[in-house]
């Protein structure tokens, strides 16, 4: 009776110390004091003039620096305009960014969060006059689904995630909310102004399709609700309105930086119309499917294209804005 008493005994003091490990490892040392500065990642974007990411796959880092009030992406001896949306988006990041809890103390724990400096993404923000605001690393990120209260009835079920997080001068390893790895985590091309053209349709009164064939003409707008088709023809509204909506803002994420034009272009196209600026849009061909376009918006951008992309996005005939003709 008294070894089972005592057996009993050895199990409730193994009970107790596993709780009290748990409760040092998970609550009491990832538990920021009450002096702790949950802040510290916190930055005022209003003063980040560049910023430098170096991720573990490149030997050199992408920069991206505010120019005159522009923004460019650069990597080595390469420098682009720079997308505005990715832009803004990473700075709405940065000016969230705030400490959850902490996840480690030491350093040893770097590798279990993939924030050693061979595995992490390192990030650095300057001011205007090249000091560091901020530099920090990006390791591991989780997410999870959160299933909604309401089912499938409101959509798809919420996704969350967190992300772990280090300063470069420290040796504690952070927790902060959201997807961040995935807006700093891109190559060179992602950042890049992705914008062929933004046409203004609601003000377009005048397309012009000049073609190197003999297949060329021009769309007028008459009056509110109709179209020419070279000054003489009615043409389909809707259906050069639905051509419009195709064209208003066109983006593309392929690029041909070695392109040089040789040749006339195979295509110009004319966006004219009242209180805005006319935007001519180039087709030249490479060889039997691949293309490139270039934009008076874009001049210095050369968009790779394939031959099908170009014709349903861009090059159209004369037929596609005609009426269409009943037999009786």
């Amino acid at each position: 009776m008294a070894k089972k008493n005592k057996n009993g005994l050895y199990l409730l003091v193994l009970v107790i110390l596993a709780g009290i490990f748990i409760l040092v490892k998970y609550v009491f040392i990832n538990k920021p004091d009450s002096n702790f500065d949950m802040n510290q990642l916190s930055v005022d974007t209003a003063k980040v003039a560049s910023v430098s990411i170096k991720q573990p796959k490149d030997k050199a880092p992408i920069k991206l620096t505010k120019e005159n009030g522009n923004w460019k992406v650069s990597q080595k001896n390469q420098s682009f305009d720079a997308d505005a949306s990715s832009i803004k988006g990473i700075l709405g990041i940065l000016a969230q960014l705030k400490i959850q809890s902490v996840a480690g103390i030491t350093k040893d724990k770097w590798a279990d969060y993939q924030l050693t400096d061979s595995a992490a993404t390192n990030v650095q923000l300057f001011d205007g006059g090249g000091k560091i605001l901020k530099d920090f690393y990006i390791g591991k990120f989780t997410y999870k689904q959160n299933k909604s209260p309401y089912g499938q009835r409101y959509g798809r079920n919420n996704i969350s995630g967190k992300t772990y997080i280090r300063l470069s001068n420290g040796s504690k390893s952070f927790i902060v909310n959201g997807f961040i790895p995935m807006s700093f985590n891109r190559d060179l091309n992602s950042f890049r102004n992705h914008t062929v053209a933004k046409i203004d349709k609601d003000n377009v009164n005048h397309i012009k399709f000049d073609y190197a064939t003999d297949q060329s003409f021009e769309l007028t707008k008459a009056d509110s609700a109709v179209w020419m088709i070279n000054q003489k023809d009615t043409a389909d509204f809707n259906k050069i309105s639905q051509y419009l909506n195709s064209i208003a803002w066109l983006r593309h994420m392929q690029f041909d930086d070695n392109f040089s034009p040789s040749t006339k272009a195979i295509s110009t196209l004319t966006y004219e119309g009242k209180n805005m600026q006319p935007t001519t849009i180039r087709i030249y061909q490479k060889d039997s499917v691949n293309y490139v376009v270039n934009s008076s918006q874009n001049p210095k951008t050369f968009f790779s294209y394939k031959q099908d992309e170009v014709v349903k996005q861009l090059e159209k005939p004369v037929s596609a804005f005609m009426k269409d003709t009943k037999i009786k």
